[in-house]
């Protein structure tokens, strides 16, 4: 078969406009299978990913080549889709180490991105934070960026037809109010909605984890997620632990501070939760709740009653 011929063939059953990718190609991807594997952090902005990447990187790297990678066509904004020909050659690429990518994807479950989980089998990890903490983190780190010029491309959380940076203080906290909880309300909504699908179909659902896991138990939690993305290999809580401190040796750019608990609450007034709660709770009420990122009202009765 000629370079040229090899290209059609590829090219004739990758995946169609509406995501799906052919059995043609699924038939492909399990005859080219390896002993590389693939992971995704389809984190939310701003529930500790940064940190969290690097330390399962470092505890990866005792079986494989383990390194980060964006798993996207270009690195210019953190609202990425996995880019096909990546994972591709990240499945086949041989060495004399097996390869452990590690992918940091801010993605929704799009169809695109569902269909190239399954058919590579990639596990997927999703963390979750009190919303309002989460909205305050990202604005307080949008304002630090400013004096620098970082993450100019973070704009689209808040954007409202001009740059993050000319907008006026009221501007831009209308958009954290108004606009953030919509990309956070699809993000959460169409992982939640693909999870319910998993467990329908028999398959491996996202690995669920809450923040004040990352905070309290970082080592329960690094184990949880390392069975979840290689239970091939047995790593020790002592590996763990060692993974954690590397990560937090760079604590910079590992952007973890262990953020205060509740300060979105007080951030916040009674009128701005209600907006931001209702359009959250969109995307599973019941759901978001039991996962921490949405306030019980219930219990929030109870409190303010007592």
């Amino acid at each position: 078969m000629s370079a040229y011929e090899a290209i059609y063939k590829i090219m004739s059953t990758m995946p169609v406009h509406t995501g799906e990718i052919t059995a043609e190609m699924r038939g492909m991807i399990t005859a080219t299978k390896t002993k590389n594997i693939q992971t995704i952090l389809a984190y939310p902005l701003k529930v500790g990913g940064t940190y969290m990447r690097v330390a399962l990187i470092h505890l990866l790297s005792f079986h494989y080549q383990a390194h980060l990678s964006r798993g996207s066509y270009v690195a210019v904004g953190p609202n990425r889709e996995p880019y096909f020909p990546l994972i591709f050659n990240q499945h086949v690429l041989t060495d004399t180490t097996p390869r452990a990518a590690v992918m940091h994807l801010h993605t929704v479950a799009t169809q695109a991105t569902t269909e190239i989980v399954e058919a590579f089998d990639i596990p997927v990890l999703i963390a979750t934070r009190n919303i309002y903490d989460t909205l305050v983190s990202w604005a307080n780190h949008q304002e630090k960026n400013l004096a620098t010029g970082g993450y100019p491309d973070w704009d689209f959380l808040t954007e409202n037809g001009k740059p993050f940076s000319e907008m006026t203080a009221e501007e831009r906290r209308h958009g954290l109010i108004h606009f953030a909880p919509l990309w956070y309300a699809r993000h959460y909504g169409s992982w939640l909605r693909y999870s319910k699908a998993c467990m329908e179909k028999g398959i491996r659902p996202p690995l669920w984890m809450r923040y004040e896991d990352l905070v309290e138990r970082p080592v329960d939690l690094l184990m949880a997620i390392i069975q979840h993305v290689d239970p091939a290999h047995t790593y020790s809580r002592e590996q763990a632990q060692a993974a954690l401190q590397l990560a937090m040796q760079d604590k910079e750019a590992v952007r973890f501070n262990k953020g205060v608990g509740g300060r979105g609450d007080a951030y916040f007034s009674a009128e701005e939760k209600q907006v931001i709660y209702d359009i959250i709770k969109t995307a599973g009420e019941p759901d978001l709740i039991e996962l921490g990122v949405l306030p019980d009202p219930d219990a929030e009765a109870e409190r303010l009653a007592s």
